[in-house]
This record gives C-alpha cells, sequence and structure tokens, in this order.
C-alpha cells in the first residue's frame, strides 16, 4: 500500500499511519488543503512532490526550473488554489578523512541550471574550480577565472527523457564525465539501485547523455 494511501485511510480511521519525513510534509499539505504542488527535480523536493503526486485531488506536476515552479504555484495561488512551490539545492562534500562540516562552502566545483542558481551560488566558487551551466537557462554566465562548461543539459532530458525531469541526472553525468570524482560505472550501479524500477531505464539513459556531453560537447 503506498504512503498517501495509508495516510488517508489512518485519517478516516483516526489511527496512526509510519511515514518518512517527506511523506509526512505531504501528508500536511494535504490535510491543510493543498491542491496544486509545482517543484523542481532534486533531493528532498522530489520527494515530496512524489508523494502530493499520489493523491488523487492534488495537481502534482514538474517545472522546467525553479522560476517556472514558483510561477505555477503562485498563478494556482491567486487563483484560489493552495499551493506549494519552491527551489531546491543539495551540496555533496567528498573527502578522504573526516568532514567536519556537513555545508560545501568553498566549491570546487557548481552545477547551475538556471540563473538564479549561478548568481546565487557563484561567489562560492574557488578560483580555479568548475562552473557547470545550462546553455540555455544561463544566458548570463558569471565572470571568474574557474573553468565554465556551458552544456545543453535540459534540452538532452528532454531528447533522451522526453521531458525536464532527468535533467538533474543527466548534470550528474556532466559532472562525473568532467571530474573523473567517481567511476562511470559504479554511479551507473547506484542510479540504478536508487531510482524506482519503472523509471530507471529512462534515468541510466539521462546518466549515460551526461557522461557523452561532458566528453564530446553533444549528447
Amino acid at each position: 500500500m503506498r504512503a498517501p494511501e495509508t495516510a488517508r485511510r489512518a485519517v478516516a480511521a483516526e489511527t496512526r499511519a509510519l511515514l518518512s519525513g517527506n511523506e509526512a510534509i505531504a501528508r500536511g499539505a494535504w490535510e491543510a488543503g493543498v491542491r496544486v504542488a509545482a517543484g523542481y527535480p532534486g533531493t528532498p523536493s522530489t520527494e515530496i512532490l512524489e508523494s502530493l503526486s499520489s493523491y488523487e485531488d492534488v495537481d502534482a506536476r514538474w517545472s522546467t526550473n525553479e522560476k517556472v515552479a514558483l510561477d505555477v504555484a503562485l498563478g494556482a495561488s491567486l487563483g484560489g488554489a493552495r499551493a506549494r512551490g519552491g527551489a531546491a539545492r543539495s551540496d555533496v562534500v567528498i573527502a578522504d578523512g573526516e568532514i567536519g562540516f556537513p555545508t560545501a562552502q568553498a566549491l570546487d566545483v557548481l552545477v547551475a541550471l538556471t540563473q538564479l542558481a549561478s548568481d546565487r551560488y557563484s561567489s562560492d566558487l574557488k578560483p580555479a574550480g568548475l562552473l557547470v551551466v545550462d546553455e540555455q537557462e544561463v544566458p548570463d554566465q558569471p565572470v571568474g577565472s574557474w573553468t565554465a562548461h556551458p552544456l545543453p543539459i535540459i534540452a538532452s532530458s528532454v531528447r533522451v527523457a522526453g521531458s525536464p525531469v532527468a535533467a538533474n541526472v543527466v548534470a550528474l553525468g556532466v559532472l562525473v564525465g568532467v571530474t573523473g570524482v567517481v567511476d562511470p560505472r559504479a554511479l551507473e550501479r547506484a542510479v540504478a539501485a536508487r531510482v524506482p524500477p519503472r523509471s530507471r531505464e529512462m534515468n541510466l539513459r539521462a546518466l549515460a547523455a551526461g557522461v557523452r556531453l561532458a566528453g564530446a560537447g553533444t549528447a
């Protein structure tokens, strides 16, 4: 039984339900009357929106970027519906010793898929770092001494997955292709193990497209 169905039955029967934190957020939003939800794929918003999409009376949809997600939520709210929307950021810290602080500050690599993300976080990038941006969504690249890689990440997602929903996975492939930080085969196994079975093939296609994009400039 899926968690949202469990939640609905628990409310009806006034019993308890075991949910993850993100599923609980989705349930709380549903109980509060949220009927429209929009977001851009990325942890933790991905699981929240996926949980909300399982409620039949909630219109949950992915957007091409954070601004579009906010526009959808704002439009729904102005039209009288309760809406949820927001941006997503993920930090990854890799070290061969103990990690003293979990939030990345002096960035070796920044991947930005929107102009807002590029403008907001490029100042955290080291002078000799790598900047990976979507060439269409980030037309005004920040100026710095870092190495920039403007690539058609979202367009590649649309080509291999049919929508921008796999853009983050394409970007992950680009990141590994550009940096070599992990073995691509190990990353492929990790992605295959983590994504839902129904979308495994799509995500692996997106990952491979990203690796190719990093090496050849085209997917």
